[in-house]
């Protein structure tokens, strides 16, 4: 019987066969007391039986059902020690070949995990840790490194980004160059980077420059054309062209006015000398020149000609009046010779010096004989003096006092008293009359000048007794102080609505502020493109801050391209087929995603079958469901309106083993409505067999837990309310305690 045909046989006929071998085991003795005699048809009896032992041996020693009985029908008749040599030999050569299947095995990893970017040692330790592995997980380990290694190098990458942002802005560059550079710049070297950044700096320097030069020679041309020399211009634009226009401006008007200043000067000092010249040639000296010429060098030339002349004049005076002085010395001499006292020969003397001889000795006489009556008058004399002095402590003028004490001079002491306090009570009342008078002409001319009543009568009244000059000048200052308030007060109103302006487009109070402070004196068209840049800048970092919190809170589904938003897929994570004992076990990993750009929900599922063969003897499936996102704060969540929420579900109830892979899930669509005014939701699932009712529930936190049911099914769902605002739900459904559906939904539109 061939091998082939040997392992046909029925069980039966084997089990028959086993027994018959069984039977005829062991000894006998006959009646003769002679050796059994063993026919040929007991002797294929037994070879057949050992066979079959040994094909059982070979089986259990771990030997395929072909193997175990090529093996038994080659030893079917060797001895027992022979036949265990073989089976050994045969084990041994088994997993020689095992062996080194696995070591061509974990060479070719090795070759490919190299092929796909590995090192030597990383792609050596992924083919000894998948060497005995199928090769799908293999292919899955590989996959699961490269990823990793993938996503260390991202990381890396984005840590070279942040860095260099940090180092761009650190060198002087705005948020967004620092952010455009970075990324340019992410995966370059770090001498390629350091070089771009140069050149970045480089170009905005050039840029500086180029502006300055430009500003510099805008400031030539305008010097130039109010009046500046070539080299004046160069020298104040080469100052100048960096700082402000206003300063620019400033600097331009005190060159023009130093300018016109020193030409004035200029003038003024020929004119002098001019006038030296004059004042020296009409018989002044050196000195008396110089005096008069500084003394009328800015003066109009009739008035330096009138100068002149009073000063011939008065020098012609000077001689005239020493010739007199001669002869009221030689009079006072005669005088106190003629028994005058010094002071009567002076006054004599004084009042003569210009008569002639004749009519000075005619005085003489008379004063000699007057001199009784003089002694009278000089104790009037006396008495007016006193009265003058008086007069002058009391407050009156000079020539007030004067005239006083000439009309009271013969006057008793009374009357004269009486008389003084007279004059000074007139005079007091006509001075409080031009006092009120100038109040009077105060309160009207600031009142002209723009001054309410209450501030133009608080001026007069601090400025009546001024001087016209000081009373200008304070008007004057206070006219300059309410315009500098009422421009405080417009810059403080402008502040105040850009305060109000900013906060209502969404700034912080301390960002707005901020703003305000900054921009109080600018354009309106200034300050919009500052708050616009302000809101675009923190748009872009509330975009990077949401996108880096989603992702943080999603993981690794945030990944688009292996999960599609808005799209239910299904991934196997992992397949294993074994047989041990003859016993096969299936067992199958896969996941449903459901994926939205704030959330995420996720069904796991592991499977399995065990059989024989293609026969299965029993089959099953575990679930379970996770939610990821970014939730959104409870307080966030609107209070007013109501909205629906549109999606997709699915549940995966059938064992993957029977299905392809599209048939991991079956997909269904969602509805559900939010009132949330009064914080209650329901909604249903079509498309997964009966409709999933989704009842009524409260919100509470950042969710809504309540009943589901589905046809005769009842269970519970819960769902969760993610994105900044509410945009999205993702939620899952229990039945008899095991999560069954997973659903997901996007906000529309709130209405009333």
């Amino acid at each position: 019987m061939s091998l082939v045909n040997l392992s046909k046989l029925s069980f039966v006929v084997v089990l028959g066969l086993g027994v018959v071998a069984c039977s005829s085991g062991g000894s006998s003795s006959s009646f003769g007391g002679s050796s059994p005699i063993i026919t040929p048809e007991q002797q294929a009896q037994k070879i057949e039986a050992n066979r079959v032992a040994l094909v059982a041996k070979a089986k259990k020693a771990g030997l395929t059902e072909v193997q175990a009985n090529a093996y038994a029908e080659a030893n079917k008749e060797a001895s027992v020690n022979d036949a265990e040599s073989a089976l050994n030999k045969i084990l041994a050569d088994i997993e020689a070949e095992r062996l080194e299947k696995i070591e061509a095995n974990r060479v070719a990893l090795v070759a490919k995990a190299k092929k796909a970017g590995l090192t030597e040692a990383q792609a050596n330790a992924y083919a000894q840790a998948n060497k005995e592995v199928s090769t799908k997980d293999a292919e899955s380990a590989l996959n699961k490194i490269l990823a990793d290694i993938e996503a260390e190098r991202l990381e890396k990458i984005e840590a070279n980004r942040v860095a260099l942002v940090a180092k761009a802005k650190k060198a002087g560059l705005t948020e967004a160059q620092a952010n455009a550079y970075a990324q340019t710049n992410k995966e370059v070297s770090t001498k390629d980077a350091e070089s771009a950044l140069n050149k970045i700096l480089a170009d905005i320097e050039a840029e500086r420059l180029e502006k300055i030069e430009a500003n510099r020679v805008a400031l030539v041309a305008k010097a130039k054309k109010a009046g500046l020399t070539e080299a004046q211009a160069n020298a104040y634009a080469q100052a100048n062209k960096e700082v402000s226009t206003k300063d620019a401006e400033s600097a331009l008007s005190k060159i023009l006015a130093d300018i016109a200043e020193a030409q004035r000067l200029e003038k003024i000092e020929a004119n002098r000398v001019a006038l030296v010249a004059k004042a020296k040639k009409a018989g002044l000296t050196e000195a008396q020149a110089n005096a008069y010429a500084q003394a009328n060098k800015e003066g109009n030339t009739k008035d330096a000609e009138s100068a002149l002349n009073k000063i011939l004049a008065d020098i012609a005076e000077a001689q005239r009046l020493e010739k007199i002085e001669a002869n009221r010395v030689a009079l006072v001499a005669k005088a106190k010779k003629a028994g005058l006292t010094e002071a009567q020969a002076n006054a004599y003397a004084q009042a003569n010096k210009e008569a002639n001889t004749k009519d000075a000795e005619s005085a003489l006489n008379k004063i000699l004989a007057d001199i009784t009556e003089a002694q009278r008058l000089e104790k009037i004399e006396a008495n007016r003096v006193a009265l003058v002095a008086k007069a002058k402590k009391a407050g009156l003028t000079e020539a007030q006092a004067n005239a006083y004490a000439q009309a009271n001079k013969e006057a008793n002491t009374k009357d004269a008293e009486s008389a003084l306090n007279k004059i000074l009570a007139d005079i007091e009342a006509e001075r409080l009359e031009k006092i009120e008078a100038n109040r009077v002409a105060l309160i009207a001319k600031a009142k002209k000048a723009g001054l309410t009543d209450a501030q133009a009568n608080a001026y007069a009244q601090a400025n009546k007794e001024a001087s016209t000059k000081d009373a200008d000048s304070a008007l004057n200052k206070i006219l300059a102080d309410i315009a500098e308030t009422k421009r405080l007060e417009k810059i403080e109103a402008n502040r105040v609505a850009l305060v109000a302006k900013a906060k209502k487009a969404g700034l912080t109070d301390a960002q707005a502020e901020s703003y305000a402070e900054a921009n109080k004196e600018a354009s309106a068209k200034d300050a919009d493109t500052a708050l616009n840049n302000i809101l675009a800048e923190i748009k872009e970092h509330e975009r990077l801050a949401l996108e880096a919190a989603v992702s943080l809170e999603k993981g690794h589904y945030d990944n688009p391209a292996r999960y599609p938003e808005y799209l239910v897929t299904a991934h196997q994570l992992s397949y294993s087929d074994s047989t041990l004992n003859n016993d096969r076990t299936i067992n199958i990993e896969h996941e449903v995603v459901y994926n939205q750009p704030y959330s995420v929900v996720i069904g796991s599922y592991s499977s399995w079958t065990k059989g024989i063969g293609s026969y299965i003897f029993s089959s099953g499936m575990d679930s379970s469901f996770t939610t990821k996102g970014l939730k959104t704060k409870a307080d966030a969540i609107p209070s007013l309106g109501k909205a629906n929420y549109s999606g997709l579900a699915f549940s995966s109830e059938e064992n993957p083993i029977f299905a392809s892979t599209s048939g991991y899930y079956k997909e269904g669509l969602l509805s559900y409505d939010v009132d949330f005014g009064s914080r209650k939701g329901s909604g249903t699932i079509t498309g997964l067999g009966d409709v999933v009712e989704l009842h009524e529930g409260t919100i509470s936190g950042s969710g809504i837990s309540s009943l589901a049911t589905q046809s005769y099914k009842t269970g519970d769902y819960s769902l969760g309310f993610y994105g900044k605002k509410a945009e999205e739900i993702v939620g899952t459904i229990a039945f008899e305690g095991k999560d069954t559906i997973g659903f997901g939904g996007t906000r529309g539109e709130i209405t009333k």
